[in-house]
Order: structure tokens, then sequence, then C-alpha cells
């Protein structure tokens, strides 16, 4: 028995690295020579899947990829990671490029322009906002927009949203911020009803 284990472990061994050897992973492919470079790359950059942005007026949304390093044009694709058009905005983008995190319909109403305000500035009574910036850029919490300059600045109050945050949607610190508070208010800011046509 012992002697069968054996020669059936031998033969799987050298029948795996047949199989790896005759698709292109390991040191050769099919009637290649041994010093060939493996076929697979876990190197280069996978492209995020559920993101969205508004470019041109355009909602615009990621779509998951693996782009090999280094990364040469193929078949006229370019390098970049792809993205899938979207709806037009009739009042154009709130922010042009700024990435967020959200459905397609609801990154279609964060991303444009709104019709009407959605945010009025921080009054003094107010919910208090307090404490030290991890990063640059704008959240939302309790209502109250908070800006940070900078990380281990002291966040301040941009202003009040006034129908509330939009807990559904998030700005990802690795893919640019709003740099306005118009343009962070429309991602952040919840809209009105009527507008969720």
């Amino acid at each position: 028995m012992l002697v069968l284990a054996l020669a059936l472990a031998g033969c799987e061994k050298g029948c795996l690295a047949t199989w790896f050897r005759d698709h292109g992973v390991g040191g050769s492919g099919p009637g290649g020579s041994g010093g060939e470079a493996p076929r697979f790359d876990l190197g280069g950059t996978d492209c995020s899947d559920g993101l969205a942005r508004c470019v041109g007026g355009r909602v615009e949304i990621s779509r998951a990829a693996h782009l090999p390093h280094p990364c040469t044009t193929r078949e006229g694709k370019a390098c970049t990671c792809p993205w899938e058009p979207g709806p037009t905005c009739a009042t154009g983008c709130a922010s042009e490029g700024t990435e967020i995190v959200a459905s397609v319909e609801l990154a279609t109403l964060q991303l444009c322009r709104p019709d009407a305000p959605v945010v009025r500035p921080y009054l003094p009574g107010d919910p208090p906002v307090s404490g030290v910036c991890d990063a640059a850029g704008f959240t939302c919490i309790d209502g109250v927009l908070r800006a940070c300059e900078a990380a281990t600045k002291s966040i301040a109050a941009a202003g009040v949203c006034l129908h509330g945050c939009e807990p559904r949607v998030g700005l990802p610190s690795d893919h640019g911020d709003p740099t306005t508070l118009d343009g962070a208010a429309a991602i952040l800011c919840a809209r009105l009803h009527a507008e969720r046509r």
C-alpha cells in the first residue's frame, strides 16, 4: 500500500508540473524552452469597481480590471483603468473628476450640480465641531460639513447641509477630493426628494 501511495504521489507531482508547463505557468509554455518567463503577472495595477466620477458633464462608472506592469498599449487600448460612460448631467458636474463610492443612480444624483442650494453657512448655534484631521478633504457628520486643510490641523466647520448628510456616498481619501465647498456639499449633502426623479 505504501509503495502504491508513493508511486501515485510521484506521478501527481510529475503530471502537475507537465500540466503547468503546457498551460504557460512556470518556466516554459508548450513547445517553449525552460528559460521562458512565466505568462502570468501578479504585479501591476488593480482597477477598482464601484467608483463613479463626473467628467465633462457626464457621469462615468469604473470597471474592475488589471493593468500589467510595465503596461504597453495593445490593440488601441490605453494603459488606463476602464470607465464606462453613464448618464449626462443637465446642470453639469458638481465637482469635475472627483471619485466617489456610490450606486449608479445615487452617483448620478450626487455628482451632478444641484438645482437648488443644499448647504447653508455654519452658525454659532449649530452642533459643535472639534478634533484633529487625519487627512485633507471634506466629511459630513451630523449634518455638518467638516473641512480639513491637512493632517494634524484642526477640523473646521464649513457649512450645514439643509437636508442632512447623504450617508450612502463615500469619498475615498486616495481618489481625490472636491476642491470647493460647493462641490463637497453637492456630493456629501442629501438632496430634496423632488430632485430624486
